[in-house]
Parts: C-alpha cells; sequence; structure tokens
C-alpha cells in the first residue's frame, strides 16, 4: 500500500514511528526503508510512503485516508524505467 505525499516531514515522521521497534533501517533508492527479518515493511520512495500491512490494517487505512491504495506493478515499473 502507498500513500502518495512523501516530504522530510514524512521521512521524519516514519523514523519516529519505527523507534520503538527493532527495525533495521536501510536507505533504498536515496529514501529510507525499514526491515524486520530481512523483509521490508515499510520506506519512502519520492513522494511516495510504502507499507506492508494485514488485510484489517490495510482496511483501516483506506478507510482513514482516500489517497491509499494498493502497490501496483504499474506503479513499480514506473520507478524504474
Amino acid at each position: 500500500w502507498w500513500l502518495r505525499r512523501a516530504v522530510r516531514s514524512d521521512q521524519e515522521l516514519l523514523a519516529d514511528a519505527m523507534r520503538p521497534f527493532p527495525a533495521e533501517k536501510r536507505q533504498m533508492f536515496g529514501f529510507p526503508a525499514y526491515f524486520a527479518n530481512g523483509n521490508m515493511f515499510a520506506g519512502i520512495f519520492e513522494d511516495v510512503v510504502i507499507l506492508r500491512l494485514a488485510d484489517p490494517d490495510r482496511e483501516e487505512l483506506r478507510a482513514a485516508y482516500d489517497e491509499a491504495a494498493p502497490l501496483e506493478a504499474s506503479t513499480i515499473i514506473r520507478w524504474f524505467f
């Protein structure tokens, strides 16, 4: 899932949200990404906040934010080509 609007303050907000968790922070394509057990579960790319969520959490996010949407292959292809 992604939210289109990542800016510097979103990077700081995500970093603050990750502090209590044993997540490993890495840079992916110049943006912060967070990993647990080697799997990325949160990150930012350009103006997009990316989250890996369980189904109930996806529904809650979608209900709270109209701009939230599933991350589709066409979105990923746009980033690399």
